[in-house]
C-alpha cells in the first residue's frame, strides 16, 4: 500500500507544474468544472499507473515494473490526459499563443 504514495505525490507536483507553469491556456467553465477536471485527471493518472503497473510487473520486476516505469509512463501522459479529462467537463486546454 505504501507504493501508492509515490504516484500520488508525483502527480500533485507534476500537475501543479504543468497546469500552473506550462504555456497553456485553460478556458471555459468555472472553478467547479476546473476542479472536477483536475479530479478526473487525478483518477485517470492513477488508472494509467495501475494498468502499466499490472502490465510491467511481470516483465521488469517488482521495483522497476511496479513503480518506476508506470510512474514515468503516467507522468509523460499528463498533457494528453489533461486535454481529454478537461474536455469531458467542458473546459478547453490549448497551447498559449
Amino acid at each position: 500500500m505504501l507504493a501508492w504514495l509515490v504516484p500520488i505525490a508525483v502527480f500533485w507536483s507534476l500537475a501543479a507544474l504543468y497546469l500552473g507553469g506550462a504555456a497553456i491556456n485553460i478556458k471555459g467553465g468555472g472553478g467547479g468544472r476546473q476542479t472536477l477536471g483536475l479530479l478526473l485527471l487525478f483518477a485517470s493518472y492513477l488508472g494509467v499507473y495501475t494498468i502499466c503497473g499490472l502490465a510491467l510487473t511481470g516483465v521488469a520486476g517488482a521495483a522497476f515494473g511496479g513503480i518506476v516505469f508506470p510512474v514515468l509512463i503516467a507522468s509523460i501522459s499528463i498533457p494528453l490526459l489533461t486535454r481529454v479529462m478537461f474536455k469531458l467537463v467542458g473546459v478547453s486546454v490549448s497551447r498559449a499563443d
